[in-house]
């Protein structure tokens, strides 16, 4: 069964997934009301996982990997992101519109 779970409050979107260690499949979506270029930080993260960025359409707009420990800043503008398992995004592609359900159908 995958975990979905929307992070909103400010304190789930600045822990997102640290010291978390997820049983199953997973996507963790982080919106926000206006567009920006988001830092995501890997620490205390102990495991590489996918991030797909998103406009207010959501059409992904960037698409990165990340390993644990790590710093990455967008290189465009999106209203949200993904956060998910390595390679559950290996199907999806910068233009695509997707919905939370994209990722293991």
């Amino acid at each position: 069964m995958v975990q979905y779970v929307v992070c909103s409050s400010f304190f789930r979107k600045a822990t997102g997934l640290m010291f978390r260690f997820p049983k199953g499949p997973f996507v963790y979506y982080f919106p926000f009301s206006s567009p920006r270029k988001i830092a995501i930080t890997m620490w205390f993260v102990f495991f590489p996982i996918d991030v797909v960025f998103v406009d207010k359409k959501g059409v992904i707009v960037e698409k990165v990997s990340l390993r644990p420990f790590t710093f990455y800043r967008s290189s465009v503008q999106a209203f949200g992101f993904y956060e998910v398992p390595l390679g559950a995004s290996d199907h999806l592609a910068v233009g695509m519109k997707i919905s939370w359900k994209s990722f293991f159908e």
